[in-house]
């Protein structure tokens, strides 16, 4: 109609019959991203990816999957817990219309296996099979949000059922690291608060969030720069898990799936 007239591009359909790998990132803001510690969801944001800016996400995880998984937000979907599971079908579904057309449809979470009821809505929705942190042997128990773990191990434990090399798959990760609480610094990451020692990389980062966020780390007490760096340390977990993500996928010789992102970040598609 009047309202939505579009031109087409010599990029419409430049990926279909590609696989997808869906990640539904945590708590993830505009703060948490920078060129210094977190240079590969930078690269993707600012330069390789296309970056939808014009938004408004003041959803909870839940009700955020639902509009993910739907298209839209469904009046119930995840919040009526059980009933909902057993009963819901959804061929309308990203997972159900995916599996309708021959590809593999798994669901993967980097947190407990029951919480919002994930173990029983998601297969209702048409995801074949779910892999939870709780339920993946890994050196680090996931228990509770005081044990929040980390993305990356999670995704080294699981890449080969997430990104497949031998047939088509869409893979929906819903990440953790970048979560509450932030009160306590993260046992399952401590290895990335030593980024912070590097001075000068350090001094880059608060000049960096200063100039792009007017956010001065030298300004605030020492208790609310203790309440940024630990959820700053999840956004570097999610930085390596993406990067990790990305070299299975070129190491197990799929990088097509990659290929033509970098063109679409410079068209521009005209609206009327």
């Amino acid at each position: 109609n009047e309202h939505n007239n579009y031109t087409d591009t010599s990029n419409k359909g430049l990926l279909a019959d590609q696989n997808l790998i869906l990640v539904l990132t945590e708590s993830l803001e505009w703060g948490a991203i920078d060129p210094i510690y977190t240079p590969t969801l930078y690269n993707l944001y600012f330069n390789e990816g296309v970056t939808l800016t014009n938004y408004f996400s003041k959803n909870k995880t839940n009700e955020s999957e639902g509009i993910v998984n739907f298209g839209a937000m469904p009046s119930s979907f995840m919040l009526a817990g059980k009933h909902n599971g057993k009963t819901l079908t959804a061929p309308y579904a990203l997972a159900s219309m995916f599996g309708d057309r021959g590809y593999k449809s798994d669901y993967f979470h980097s947190f407990l296996h029951y919480y919002y009821d994930r173990n029983q809505i998601m297969p209702a929705i048409g995801y074949e099979n779910l892999y939870f942190a709780d339920k993946t042997p890994m050196d680090y128990k996931v228990s509770s949000f005081q044990s929040i773990g980390s993305d990356l191990m999670f995704f080294n434990a699981v890449k080969d059922e997430m990104i497949k090399a031998d047939e088509k798959f869409f893979s929906s990760y819903a990440t953790m690291s970048t979560h509450s609480t932030y009160n306590d610094a993260k046992k399952s990451l401590r290895e990335f608060y030593d980024l912070f020692d590097d001075q000068d990389k350090y001094a880059q980062f608060k000049d960096y969030m200063r100039q792009n966020h007017s956010f001065d780390l030298d300004e605030i007490s020492k208790e609310k720069k203790n309440l940024f760096l630990n959820y700053k340390v999840g956004a570097i977990d999610l930085d390596q898990t993406i990067a990790a993500m990305i070299e299975d996928i070129e190491a197990k010789g799929i990088a097509s799936i990659l290929q033509g992102i970098s063109n679409l970040a410079n068209d521009k598609v005209d609206r009327e």
